[in-house]
């Protein structure tokens, strides 16, 4: 018969923590998926209201998926600065396994920056185009309103002083005794 300590024991099921962070994740990631769904159909069907939001409905929508996604990059600045710091105070402890730990870590990083360098060159334009969008045609038409108002102020100029000029040449003062 096998004591408690013997080959024969049950394995251990899992933590309390690992279920509560499995119970945690998946709703996070369905909702995410939903969201990433939601911004998919926004900007494949209806792509001019996607840059000139039309009411204030679609206005809200839009800044509260900005802050959504502002608060998930907080979350995982967070996670990702917090496990940097275990990373480093292991390393600095000299647990087994921590370099290879840190190379990996590196390497990801390092991989993971041209995926973010691609998508801020993307957001990068395409907040240029929408600016651009949204404020090049009042620019453009005050620039034409102006020109319009140099050209009218200039061609009175003009007229004005023909009329003046021909007043001052037909007065009596102006006409030379013969």
């Amino acid at each position: 018969m096998a004591g408690p300590q013997g080959a024969l024991s049950k394995p251990t099921p899992t933590s309390d923590p690992e279920r509560h962070r499995k119970r945690v994740i998946v709703p996070l990631a369905a909702g995410i998926a939903l969201l990433f769904g939601i911004l998919l159909s926004q900007s494949s069907f209806d792509q001019p209201a996607f840059l000139n939001p039309d009411n204030n409905q679609q206005l809200l929508f839009f800044a509260a998926l900005s802050a959504l996604i502002f608060l998930l990059f907080v979350a995982l600045t967070f996670v990702l600065a917090r496990n940097l710091l275990k990373l480093f105070a292991e390393r600095r402890l000299g647990v087994l396994g921590s370099k290879f730990r840190t190379r990996l870590v590196v390497t990801g990083l390092l991989l993971s920056f041209l995926p973010v360098i691609m998508m801020f060159w993307f957001a990068y334009g395409l907040m240029n185009r929408t600016i651009d969008r949204w404020f090049s045609r009042p620019v453009e038409e005050v620039r034409e309103d102006t020109r319009a108002m140099a050209s009218l102020l200039a061609t009175y100029a003009q007229q004005n002083a023909t009329a003046q000029a021909t007043a001052i040449a037909g007065s009596p003062e102006c006409i030379p005794a013969s």
